[in-house]
Formats: structure tokens, sequence, C-alpha cells
């Protein structure tokens, strides 16, 4: 009889966790939000914090009447949908703005966007039209900035001397800086590292003491270390084997860096290093 009671029981919970999932069919819309428009050419911008619930395809996004315009009221830009993507449950809604004056005028464009969605899911085995209440997001055209380079903590190694002539230069940081509010709007972009380039300014030694026809090379382009700081390499060509002690310069390296907010990249910073050279 007990044995009985717990093979009910434990049908009656099951039935009611499939009914739950059965039961739920649905699109959350409370949390949408709008990435701003990196790129003034092809302007772009996705809509993310959709959430779906329960067994639903055939997702659609309606664009209602919106007003998206240049801040001197000259333009006016219609949003159109270009594609929706599912990511696990989320729902990405990728849109652009089209109209007459394209490329848009730098930081200028601001609206608001309406939409809803439309899907199809499926409830208990049957098939049922899903559509969410309207939603607004805001949408505005931020240039991707310049990114944050330090090189207080700069180290390099020395040479090990021998035929082996690399070194390597550490503890460069890079990374975006906190992105503003525009119009009390959070900018929720995810603006990341896209290139980290060095280029060799000034290079010198003293020959006397160190040799003729040596020139410093880039080994290693700058490289991402699990700590997250930066690191080169470079090579010292030329003249004879270098001994330990034998070898003494100085080089100014410049870092290039840009961020990327998904295809679009953004304007470069740069800084110069000044290092010293030791075998």
């Amino acid at each position: 009889m007990a044995t009985l009671i717990v093979l009910i029981t434990s049908c009656l919970l099951f039935a009611g966790q499939l009914s739950a999932q059965e039961l739920t069919a649905d699109i959350l819309v409370r949390d949408a939000v709008a990435e701003f428009i990196s790129s003034d050419d092809v302007p772009r911008f996705v809509v993310r914090g959709l959430r779906v619930q329960g067994e639903v395809d055939s997702i659609v996004a309606v664009v209602h009447p919106s007003a998206v315009r240049t801040i001197d009221g000259a333009f006016r830009y219609k949003p159109h949908v270009e594609r929706i993507e599912r990511v696990g449950d989320a729902v990405l809604v990728h849109m652009i703005l089209v109209g007459k004056n394209i490329p848009l005028p730098e930081e200028s464009v601001r609206g608001g966007i309406r939409l809803s969605l439309r899907a199809k899911g499926t409830v208990r085995g049957q098939r049922v039209s899903i559509e969410t209440p309207r939603f607004d997001v805001s949408v505005a055209n931020v240039p991707i900035p310049k990114p944050a380079i330090a090189v207080a903590d700069v180290t390099v190694d020395k040479i090990l001397g021998g035929r082996d002539r690399h070194f390597s230069v550490h503890g460069i940081y890079v990374r975006a800086p906190i992105l503003p509010p525009v119009d009390d709007v959070d900018d929720i972009r995810e603006v990341v590292v896209d290139t980290v380039v060095a280029t060799i300014i000034s290079f010198t030694y003293d020959e006397a003491v160190s040799g003729k026809g040596r020139k410093l090379v880039i080994a290693r382009q700058p490289y991402r270390r699990e700590d997250g700081t930066w690191s080169m390499d470079f090579r010292v060509d030329g003249g004879g084997p270098l001994r330990s002690g034998m070898f003494q310069g100085n080089a100014i390296i410049e870092v290039s860096a840009q961020l990327r907010h998904r295809n679009t990249v953004g304007p470069a910073r740069s800084k110069t290093i000044p290092i010293v050279i030791m075998s």
C-alpha cells in the first residue's frame, strides 16, 4: 500500500511539472533595451532583453509608428527589422535605420522605437498564437570610444644572451572605458578590445660597446595574457652573439589599440613606451 502511494505521488508530481511546462508559451519583453548605433555609415543596432518561455517559434517583430530623428529635427529615419536571432531563451532583434540622410550626422540622432513580437507556441500539444504588448526602446548614434591604455607598470625582460636574442615587454593594460549614459539612457553595448599593434619608433645603442649592425625587430605583436594584460616580444638582430652584460640600448615603442562593438571598429588610441634593453 505504501509503495502504491509513493508511486501515485511521484506520478502526480511529474504530471504537475509537465503541465507547468506545457502551459507556458510566451515572450517576456519587460527588460527590452536597444544597443546604441555604433556606425553612422551602416546604422544597425540590436534590441536585447527579450526572453522566451516554453515552446515558442516563428517569431516576427512588428515596428509600430516610431519617432527617430536628428536633434534639430531636420531629418527623420525609419527603423526596419533585418532579422530575428535566437540564442537559447534569448531573442535578439537586429534592426537598421533607413532614410535620406545616411551616413547619420555624427552624434545627432535620437529617438524611440515601438515594437511588439508575434509568434507561434505549443501548449499541451496545441498550436497557439502569441502577441506581446507593445514596448518602447530608445536609440542614439554614439561613436565607439577610444580605448584606455596604461603603461605605468611595464616591465622589460633581459636578453638571455648567446644566440637567443629575444626579450619580452609585459604589463600593458588596454581596456574599454566605462560608457556614460546618453539622455539618461544607459549605453549597454558590449565593447571589446579589437586590435593592439606595436610599432618601433626608435632604437639606439652604443656601437663601441655592443658591436655594429644591430637592429631591433618585433618578434610577436602584442598578445593578451591570462591576467588581462598585454605583452609583446622583440629580437635584436645583426652582429654576433650577445653575452650577458654586453648589450644595453634604448627604444621607444608605440602601442596602438582599437575597440570593437559587433562588426564596427572604433578609432585608435596610441601611447609611446620608452624601454631600456639589456643583456
